[in-house]
């Protein structure tokens, strides 16, 4: 995505920011171990460790809070709603009927968040859609700024010598969170990654949103057809990644509500993905599960359609291959997927409410979200039947 020059120099500045970091971190810890050593009890110890693991998670849900209300705040000002605002156990859902905040017990252990904007009632033509691409780079920069910010404060305050314990931790938890926003890499999908490929390549716009399609459902004629049209050009042109695959699997999901053919471009795509377990290639650029999802997703819509010639042919090839999966580190969610599609396969069994999790990976984010439940519903009543 970056030339090279600028791929040394950005390199060079997330080294820089490391040292310097890492530097700060080492100053705070000998200026706390100063302040505390002389009032440590050793019978203390167990509740003094309690008490860090508790303030470390505080310190840790505050700041993604805090990092996702930039995001947030610049979606108001540019005029945008929010669709779903998520840090740590909190979760707001603007639904139809009204808005909602639940608490989310997962969201204690599991440290992070996210802001989904509501695009479906806005981006209704190409002026408004080219306009919302190039606010989309300043929404996912106004994290950044807030998380740069907070480090900033905290380093300064600890070379002050202020509060040295809190602001320690807050650079140490802020610290990765910062240098993941700054990864500009693929394999990372790091903010800057996501930055850098808009700008040039702004239609990736479609399959960064991929997850509206879920929480807008369903989306407007305009949006419809314009990330259908970017999925086709993607599988045309054979730039097959993670972001793009995503998108087909949600786009596979319409296709099944509707019970009808794939389209010229997905049965290209089903032809290469179910062919690469026959010629045994892994593809660099796709994670296992990655093409385990699609091709989840792909069986399923075969399984509506009810093919007579060769019906399960492309399961089998799943099947045979599962063997060979066994060094990946989702193996154990992988061998659950497929025991998923065997009740439909081979036991010829309907589905029931618990399989709503393997038909998206957003069960555990969205499932509160009014047009999610709806989507779902229509998938998990096309394959009982």
């Amino acid at each position: 995505m970056m030339g090279k020059s600028n791929k040394k120099d950005f390199h060079n500045i997330k080294i820089g920011i490391n040292i310097f970091l890492g530097i700060i971190s080492v100053l705070g810890t000998v200026s706390c171990i100063k302040e505390n050593i002389n009032n440590l009890n050793m019978e203390n110890i167990p509740m003094i460790l309690g008490l860090i693991i508790i303030v470390v998670t505080f310190i840790g849900h505050l700041s993604v809070f805090v990092h996702e209300l930039g995001h947030a705040i610049y979606l108001k000002i540019a005029g945008y709603k929010i669709k779903i605002f998520k840090a740590g156990p909190l979760k707001y859902i603007n639904n139809a009927k009204g808005r909602k905040v639940f608490f989310d017990k997962t969201g204690l252990i599991i440290i992070g968040g996210y802001v989904t904007p509501e695009i479906n009632s806005v981006l209704k033509d190409q002026e408004s859609f080219d306009k919302f691409t190039k606010q989309y780079i300043k929404f996912i920069f106004s994290g950044i700024i807030v998380t740069i910010f907070i480090m900033i404060t905290s380093s300064i305050l600890l070379i002050l010598n202020k509060a040295v314990f809190i602001n320690l931790l807050i650079v140490l938890i802020n610290w990765p969170m910062l240098i993941k926003s700054l990864n500009n890499e693929a394999s990372n999908y790091g903010d800057f990654y996501v930055i850098n490929l808009l700008r040039e390549k702004p239609e990736y716009v479609c399959a960064v949103l991929q997850n509206n399609l879920m929480t807008e459902y369903p989306l407007n004629s305009f949006l419809k057809a314009k990330i259908e049209k970017f999925l086709n050009y993607s599988i045309n042109a054979e730039n097959y990644n993670e972001l793009v695959l995503g998108l087909a699997d949600k786009i596979v999901d319409e296709y099944i509500i509707e019970e009808k053919e794939l389209s010229f471009q997905l049965e290209k795509l089903k032809q290469w993905i179910f062919g690469s377990y026959e010629r045994d290639e892994e593809e660099a650029c796709i994670p296992t599960i990655v093409k385990i999802k699609i091709s989840h997703k792909l069986l399923l819509h075969e399984y509506v359609m009810k093919k007579k010639d060769g019906f399960q042919d492309n399961y089998n090839k799943v099947l045979s291959y599962l063997p060979k999966m066994k060094l990946s580190p989702y193996y154990k969610f992988i061998k659950i997927i497929m025991n998923t599609l065997k009740q439909l396969y081979e036991e010829g069994g309907s589905v029931d409410l618990d399989f709503k999790f393997f038909i998206s990976d957003l069960e555990f984010s969205v499932s509160e979200c009014e047009n999610y439940q709806e989507k779902i519903a229509l998938i998990g009543n096309r394959l009982s039947h």
